[in-house]
């Protein structure tokens, strides 16, 4: 939906409204949490609309409630927090609740790269990497393992998702190394040269999507989807039409039927696709 500056052009909002005007549905499926998304999308309010946040691991109904969530296990966020502990030049996670970010040491490498380049929300620290781990395992960190029924308290809730940061020449390193240690307990998805999300084994844009459709009467069976990242590629075959953006990688453009031009034409490929579902 966005340009390549990650703004949202004028013509595809314009597009967008008329498709509404005509009795269609437009529903908003992103890796970003909805106050994000809301940032981007100044005109409109999100709350009020049923959309797709963090992968499909947060999707909110008509009333802004949330009506379909999948949450990261504990263990799985221990183990990546002692992976990126040990890599903290290299890379760094944070993790993500509805419309908040929080990062183990806001001082990190990486830290801020999503806040500062992708205007995602300000991350929260966690008191450093040893005090993280130690919220997510159940014990204070300056007391023993398993802990007072007051160290018990102090358990963080399970992120909707986790980013794993990193430069783009050390990212599929990184991949490597989670996916050999993390195994089916989490999925792997990329969308940004710098990012890495791990997700609930379930959770994709396809799985966020139907509850959402549900939600507006609708299904996948009569919805048109584009994509352009690897975060796409379930929503772009469950639908009855997937369109892959211009830029798109190949794996991406092969799980959708159709391709249009790339949001940096003029006028933007979104803003093309709408105009022709409203001729049509």
């Amino acid at each position: 939906f966005l340009d390549p500056g990650h703004d949202a052009p004028a013509s595809t909002l314009e597009a967008m409204r008329a498709l509404e005007a005509d009795g269609m549905h437009v529903v908003f499926s992103t890796g970003r949490n909805r106050a994000s998304a809301q940032a981007k999308l100044p005109g409109l309010d999100l709350a009020a609309r049923v959309g797709v946040f963090l992968n499909g691991a947060v999707v909110y109904g008509r009333s802004g409630s949330v009506i379909h969530e999948r949450t990261l296990p504990r263990d799985v966020v221990v183990d990546v927090l002692r992976f990126a502990a040990s890599r903290r030049r290299q890379c760094c996670p944070v993790l993500c609740r509805g419309d908040e970010h929080f990062v183990p040491d806001t001082a990190d490498p990486w830290a801020m790269h999503l806040f500062e380049d992708y205007a995602d929300p300000l991350p929260g620290g966690l008191g450093g990497y040893e005090a993280a781990i130690a919220s997510f395992a159940g014990a204070s960190p300056d007391g023993p393992e398993g802990g007072a029924p007051e160290a018990k308290r102090r358990r963080a809730a399970e992120p909707h998702l986790l980013h794993v940061i990193c430069g783009p020449g050390d990212r599929a390193g990184v991949r490597e190394a989670l996916e050999a240690m993390l195994g089916d307990r989490v999925k792997v998805a990329a969308s940004l040269p710098t990012c890495l999300t791990l997700l609930h084994p379930l959770c994709c844009k396809a799985d966020g999507l139907e509850p959402a459709l549900r939600e507006l009467g609708s299904s996948c069976g009569e919805t048109l989807a584009l994509g352009d990242a690897e975060n796409d590629i379930e929503m772009l075959r469950a639908v009855k039409v997937g369109v892959a953006m211009g830029n798109a990688p190949a794996k991406v453009k092969d799980a959708a039927g159709w391709e249009c031009a790339p949001n940096s034409a003029d006028p933007p490929g979104v803003t093309q696709v709408l105009r022709s579902v409203l001729e049509h």
